[in-house]
């Protein structure tokens, strides 16, 4: 009797971890949304001139360069934490523009 049991948990395991790349899949895409969202609240108060907003949004984009996010869109926040930056206003709203255009056609 404990064979089968053991057999049967064996299995269930085996079936569990097509289940869980599917769920890392859909994370990924909700990473890339988030990032895109974080982005654009950072140039919408870059635009307002809140620089509380800009901090929060600055730290937003810390979490995503160092933690578990894909390796992409660890790039893409590190890029947006230096163009954030840039103290030329215009520039940096563009190139943060940039950024989020690429992240928005990316699959």
């Amino acid at each position: 009797m404990a064979s089968k049991r053991a057999r049967k948990s064996k299995a269930s395991l085996k079936k569990s971890k097509p289940a869980q790349k599917k769920e890392v899949a859909a994370q990924t895409g909700h990473s890339a949304k988030a990032l895109h969202h974080v982005i654009q609240e950072l140039i919408e108060a870059k635009q307002r001139g809140d620089d509380a907003a800009q901090h929060s949004a600055t730290a937003a984009l810390n979490g995503f360069a160092r933690g578990k996010a894909p390796a992409h869109l660890q790039q893409a926040a590190a890029q947006a934490q230096i163009v954030a930056s840039n103290p030329v206003m215009v520039d940096s709203m563009r190139l943060l523009g940039d950024i989020a255009a690429r992240l928005g056609a990316a699959p």
